[in-house]
Order: structure tokens, then sequence, then C-alpha cells
């Protein structure tokens, strides 16, 4: 296998605005939970273009308005890519690695983020210098971080799972997927 990425829908639409004070809540987004590439097809374009069907799936199928990802600020070389990618940091989420870091240590992670198309305005997203300056400087806890627990990943409406490889794993997709070759929409 040359690589894959694994994503899921996450976030809702907002419900009808009630009174004129009522900001819109853009929740609705696609999130990258696992990207990797074997060393031998490492740039070469291959993590483009996972991330590249995953931007487009969770824009074209989920409407979603932005996709995000979590990178620990340590791995210099995944930001630049993602930079590269046009995501940019939105909040720095303090010890999300637990016992991850230099000598068990816990370290921070990065919520890094990309507008889509429906996100016109770019609402979802901080831009700073270089995409580093705006949100890694704020900084939140991990409770004042909303994660999904598994009974809220079972509500989410699609699941992705795609992989750029010679063969295509049967486990990757559910009776109800749809299978379009190297890439399934799991229901």
């Amino acid at each position: 296998m040359m690589g894959y990425v694994i994503g899921k829908a996450e976030g809702k639409d907002p419900g009808p605005k009630v009174g004129r004070m009522q900001k819109e809540q853009k929740e609705r987004h696609g999130h990258v939970t696992a990207i990797t590439v074997a060393p031998e097809y490492r740039r070469l374009g291959v993590a483009k273009g996972l991330m590249g069907l995953l931007e487009s799936a969770s824009s074209n199928s989920y409407k979603a308005y932005f996709v995000d990802l979590f990178v620990r600020p340590s791995n210099q070389i995944a930001i630049g890519m993602y930079e590269g990618l046009g995501y940019s940091v939105y909040r720095k989420v303090d010890k999300y690695y637990q016992g991850g870091g230099p000598n068990g240590t816990d370290e921070d992670g990065y919520d890094m983020r990309k507008a889509l198309a429906r996100d016109s305005k770019r609402e979802t997203v901080r831009d700073g210098v270089a995409g580093m300056a705006a949100g890694s400087e704020l900084t939140l806890n991990p409770p004042s971080t909303i994660f999904l627990s598994w009974e809220n990943v079972k509500e989410s409406k699609i699941f992705f799972c795609l992989s750029s490889s010679i063969y295509h794993h049967p486990f990757m997709t559910l009776d109800d997927g749809l299978d379009f070759g190297h890439w399934s929409f799991i229901h």
C-alpha cells in the first residue's frame, strides 16, 4: 500500500435563525483522523492526492464548511505539508497528546483547518502570518475542546476511508457503503 487517509464527517447544519442576534454556527466539517504514506512513496504527491479526495468528499458529499486535523507542534514536516495544502492553525489544545512528548511528557496539539467552498467568507479558519501566528497563540485546555464519543461518531452521516494502493481491502467498506474503486464512503 502506498498510503491511506481515514476521516469522518462531524458536526451538523445550523438550525433556523431566531432573532437578529443569533450567529450561524458552522460546525459541519470533515475531520482527518489519520494519514500515512509509505516512506518510498513520500514527496511524490500521494498525500496531496489523498487529502484532495477527502476534502472533495467533505465538500461535495457532506457539504462541510471546513476540514480539520490535529498535529503535534514538533512535527514541522507535517505542518509544512499541511500549510502547503492550505491549512492554518486554528488553535492550540493544551496537552492534547498525553504522554507522547519527549521523555513521556504531554505535548500540545495544533488544530489545523482549511475552509471549503461552502465557507466562502472563510469564517471557520484563522489566517495568520505564514499560517501559524493567529491560531497557535490561542490555547484551549482539552476539557474546553469538543471531542466526539463513539456514540456520537456512530451518529455521523458519513465516514471516509481513502486509500492509494494496488489492491483494495474489503474491510474498508460496509454492505451499505458506496465503493468508488480505492476509496469508499461508509454510511
